[in-house]
């Protein structure tokens, strides 16, 4: 799908169109970004039922303000209520700089934040976040 202009007024459609394939597909798992709870609770709410395990994928604490966990615990609570999980670490695209370390113009994690956001910013989450999942044992990898 095809949003003319980001934002989160595309967010309810665009989790009912996941959910709809993944129940068409036979996908049991969804992973979904959330920074406050709210994606990640409409998701909860909309698969509740359905037989789809749900990862809520938060930032990590410190991300904007150090200490600070911007995910709403209560929201949090709402979520696993609802039978979802919510899983809080490290951005996997984070340290790339270790790896990239000749690069120095140019930030190493945004090389390849940067290389997958031309195929959209909601792409680079996508990939992102189900990295971290799979990385927390969250989600189950299918190689």
């Amino acid at each position: 799908m095809y949003f003319a202009k980001a934002g989160e007024h595309n967010t309810q459609e665009a989790l009912r169109i996941a959910a709809e394939e993944a129940e068409k597909r036979g996908i049991r798992h969804l992973v979904v970004a959330s920074t406050w709870g709210d994606t990640g609770l409409k998701a909860g709410k909309l698969l509740q039922g359905k037989g789809i395990a749900l990862c809520v994928v938060s930032h990590n604490t410190g991300f904007s303000k150090e200490g600070e966990q911007e995910f709403d615990q209560a929201k949090r609570s709402q979520i696993e209520k609802l039978g979802g999980r919510v899983y809080t670490g490290t951005m996997v695209l984070r340290n790339l700089g270790t790896g990239i370390r000749s690069l120095q113009s140019y930030s190493q994690q945004d090389l390849v934040a940067n290389t997958l956001r031309m195929l959209g910013q909601g792409m680079k989450v996508c990939v992102e976040i189900v990295a971290m999942a799979a990385d927390a044992g969250q989600s189950p990898v299918r190689t």
